[in-house]
């Protein structure tokens, strides 16, 4: 006799754990997004404070078109939280 038992889970309990996955990625994604953010501000201000006097800055706002706007897929408030960093 085998007294040996494999672990059950069940299909619930694994869809959780797929979902949890999944929003974790999502979450270091945005967190790196946020990184390269920051990143590109600064380079954007670098440039900026090179500018020639007398000339307009290539930068005004630093934060301008970095991100693409993605609310309006349908998976978009699934991880709304998640990506709640980026705002």
């Amino acid at each position: 006799m085998n007294d040996h038992k494999e672990p059950s889970y069940d299909d619930t309990a694994l869809y959780l754990h797929e979902q949890q996955e999944v929003a974790e990625l999502i979450k270091a994604l945005a967190e790196y997004a946020k990184t390269l953010e920051e990143m590109v501000v600064k380079l954007r201000s670098q440039v900026n404070a090179l500018t020639p006097a007398g000339q307009s800055e290539p930068f005004p706002d630093l934060h301008e078109n970095i991100y693409e706007v993605f609310d309006d897929f349908p998976a978009y408030p699934k991880f709304k939280k998640s990506l709640e960093i980026l705002d």
